[in-house]
């Protein structure tokens, strides 16, 4: 009794699905192209019972040819008359959801739905055969009644037995469908009403001739169903222009400098020189104290270092640091020597002292942009382009995760050119441009120079190495200063010390700098930049076209 009373009202309820509402009419028009891409155009006529926001249509996307291959179908163009839409594809099916969510209706309704498909014609021998489903099995309602038109182009009268009806498998001929041929165009109609799990399909062989595939046409459905592909090249010219306006520099010669300002302060010269700020930049700043007398820097092993020796440093304040230092100057040193703090070991800082080296870069930015160097404006865009490529960025990886690959792709490389372009922008004012050139045309005579030039150089200022040291640093050069350098004299500068020793020479001094450089930047920054000298399923018989649906 129990099984009777279940079977009873599940098929009630088949029932009450069934007639939720009856496809009154049902006419399809198919147009074949001599470039073998097809157009369908779909007007379903529906008389509502219940209230029901809308249809979705099921269109495959796969197909089994008669050689038994599988076939994969481009389906575009997808437009509905009138109606909002929405396009979603899962598994083997492309889904058109028509209606509105937040609407219902009952009563008679028409749909107009037109697509284009491609890739849905098979070549065999001398023959091509397009396989089309007009109907689908899996409509859910009564369909009363049914026209086809289909058109071929052409240049060949079609014959009886060039076309044949079927539903599911390719065997199975169907009696419910009569038609009759007019030179290229067939006129088929269902003569009695569709019930559930009825279908209409149908193969029309023509001559290979007459339909040529195209080589150009698959990529150009691509480029037009996939329209985000072109956003990295859109975002490049929209991006060149705005740069072009606001942020290219004119055209700076670069003349030749033996020495820089006394009042340029080193990470201020290696922010100019790559409109950046980097850790060498702050690195320099360690070297440029100790050349002043406000620090020393000790060379030592570290003692937690059990296996392997590790190299650790201890900074000594040996005087306040001097009033006008510059801000980013003052976010390094008061936390390298609080107050009360004159000797401070860098391990001891490594956990936090990325953080402070992060405000310290941020405050060396904030220094620049309100200086005369850069046009304000630039500086804005640049902040614009960095906050920008972070959203692309993360929401490229979503995309490439849920949508398809090539929209990460797409959104991510737009990322790249947007940080890119961030890394640019800044334009340099009359006063940067004078400064850019002093500070490239330093670096370029240290990089040029000759020993017997730096003889002459050091006969005048025996303190020459250490006044540039911390702007070689800053400019990613000490190494190739440190060789030019090599054998000119001999003592090593006062404020460096291995193990509460002097350096024995200044070329072993100058042999390690590089090294030292290193150590320090991995100290105080990320590892990345701790180098500071080197710059559904397969339906078996399914064919090439339409599909079926049901409402919402």
């Amino acid at each position: 009794m129990r099984i009777f009373f279940t079977l009873f009202f599940l098929l009630i309820a088949i029932n009450l699905r069934c007639e939720d509402f009856v496809i009154k009419d049902y006419r399809v028009n198919v147009k074949v192209y001599d470039n073998g891409e097809i157009s369908v155009n779909e007007e379903i006529d529906l008389d509502f019972k219940v209230h029901r926001h809308g249809i979705v249509r099921r269109i495959p996307l796969f197909f089994k040819t008669l050689s038994n291959r599988n076939k994969e179908l481009n389906v575009y163009d997808i437009k509905v008359s009138g109606e909002k839409f929405s396009t979603n594809k899962k598994g083997n099916f492309l889904y058109i959801k028509v209606g509105d969510e937040y609407e219902t209706f009952t009563g008679s309704k028409k749909y107009v739905i037109s697509y284009k498909i491609y890739n849905a014609i098979e070549y065999l021998n001398d023959l091509a055969n397009i396989n089309l489903i007009l109907i689908r099995h899996d409509w859910d309602v009564e369909i009363l009644k049914g026209t086809f038109y289909l058109y071929f182009p052409r240049g060949y009268e079609l014959k009886k037995q060039d076309v044949y009806f079927y539903s599911g498998n390719f065997e199975k001929s169907i009696d419910y469908v009569d038609y009759f041929i007019e030179r290229n165009l067939v006129y088929a109609k269902i003569i009695r009403p569709l019930t559930y799990n009825e279908s209409v399909q149908v193969s029309i062989s023509v001559p290979k001739k007459l339909i040529n595939k195209s080589s150009f046409l698959p990529l150009k459905i691509f480029l037009k169903e996939n329209k985000v592909i072109f956003l990295p090249v859109i975002t490049f010219l929209f991006l060149f222009v705005i740069w072009w306006f606001f942020g290219k520099d004119e055209m700076i010669s670069r003349i030749v400098h033996y020495e820089l300002p006394d009042d340029l302060n080193p990470a201020v010269a290696g922010y100019i020189y790559n409109d950046k700020a980097d850790n060498r930049d702050l690195v320099s700043l360690f070297f440029y104290w100790a050349h002043k007398g406000i620090i020393s820097i000790e060379e030592v092993e570290d003692p937690l270092s059990i296996f392997f020796s590790k190299k650790d440093y201890i900074l000594r304040q040996l005087k306040p640091l001097y009033i006008d230092a510059k801000p980013f100057e003052w976010v390094i040193f008061s936390e390298l020597f609080p107050s009360y703090v004159n000797v401070i070991r860098l391990s001891s800082l490594k956990n936090n002292f990325f953080d402070v080296m992060k405000r310290a870069k941020a405050s060396l930015e904030d220094y620049i942009s309100n200086t005369q160097l850069y046009d304000k404006k630039s500086f804005i865009f640049r902040k614009i382009f960095e906050v920008s490529a972070i959203l692309i960025f993360f929401a490229g990886f979503y995309l490439g995760l849920k949508v398809e690959i090539y929209w990460g792709i797409s959104f991510i490389l737009t990322a790249l050119i947007v940080f890119l372009f961030g890394l640019i922008m800044p334009k340099k004012t009359d006063y940067g441009k004078k400064v850019y050139q002093v500070v490239s045309g330093f670096k370029d005579f240290l990089e040029k120079v000759e020993k017997n030039k730096i003889e002459k150089m050091l006969s005048k200022n025996p303190e020459y190495f250490d006044d540039i040291l911390p702007y070689a640093i800053a400019l990613g050069i000490a190494d190739k200063i440190a060789n030019k350098f090599s054998g000119l004299f001999k003592e090593p500068p006062q404020y460096y010390s291995y193990q509460g020793k002097k350096f024995e020479s200044m070329d072993n001094f100058l042999i390690s700098i590089s090294l030292i450089i290193s150590d320090l930047g991995s100290f105080i920054g990320s590892s990345s930049e701790s180098n500071f000298t080197k710059n559904g399923f397969f339906e078996k018989n399914s064919s090439g076209s339409t599909g079926g649906g049901t409402g919402w």
